[in-house]
């Protein structure tokens, strides 16, 4: 019996308050977008540096399925938070290679 105040231990994972939305790459096309969006109102020029991320995303699909560009996307993501002046117009080949390979 738990008194007043008192909280159920948890174990595991916290469930979450949103629903899971599946990995595929057509939501993360949705989300991309609206991302995409938010970042060109702010700043524009990064426009075309951004057209070039998705093109270097759909070839990751392209050539080594959706489980592979979508890694790729996550783990260029985590580098490009530490480091501000990233280039989303470039591929980044120890990334690449791991998660899409040759």
């Amino acid at each position: 019996e738990l008194g007043r105040g008192e909280k159920r231990p948890s174990h595991g994972k916290r469930k979450s308050r949103y629903p899971s939305v599946p990995r595929t790459f057509e939501n993360w096309l949705d989300g991309f977008q609206a991302f995409m969006g938010t970042i060109v109102a702010a700043y524009p020029k990064r426009a075309v540096h951004l057209v070039a991320y998705l093109s270097h995303i759909r070839t990751a699909c392209a050539l080594s399925g959706e489980a592979a560009a979508i890694n790729y996307d996550k783990k260029f993501r985590r580098k490009a938070s530490r480091i501000p002046l990233a280039r989303w117009d470039q591929i980044e080949n120890g990334i690449w290679s791991v998660a899409v390979g040759p």
